[in-house]
């Protein structure tokens, strides 16, 4: 749910970079910039068997972008030129379960 996302954990000033399910090389996104769009690179085995969804957030919770994982590949890019330079947030979901999430900066 979307509640987990947000959840606020007393002692602790920042949002970890990623965190996993799986491990921290399941799943790699990042920017490029001047290209216009957000890199992502994910290990087939990311891939539930319901289907698996990658989603973008900006700072606000506001989905931007969402997608379904693919078997059989392991990349995809996202076109991101229009986005203001920024923190945006990620959610890896299988039957609405976070399998990662994480952060990235857009900075063109």
């Amino acid at each position: 749910a979307m509640a987990d996302f947000w959840e606020y954990i007393p002692g602790t000033v920042s949002i970890p970079e990623q965190t996993s399910l799986l491990d921290l090389n399941a799943i790699q996104v990042y920017a490029n910039p001047g290209m216009g769009y957000i890199n992502v690179k994910y290990r087939p085995d990311l891939i539930g068997h319901t289907g698996t969804k990658f989603m973008i957030m900006d700072i606000m919770g506001r989905e931007l972008a969402s997608c379904m994982l693919k078997k059989g590949e392991n990349e995809l890019n996202i076109l991101s030129s229009k986005w203001c330079n920024g923190i945006y947030f990620y959610q890896v979901l299988d039957s609405n379960k976070i399998l990662a999430k994480g952060k990235f900066a857009i900075n063109n």
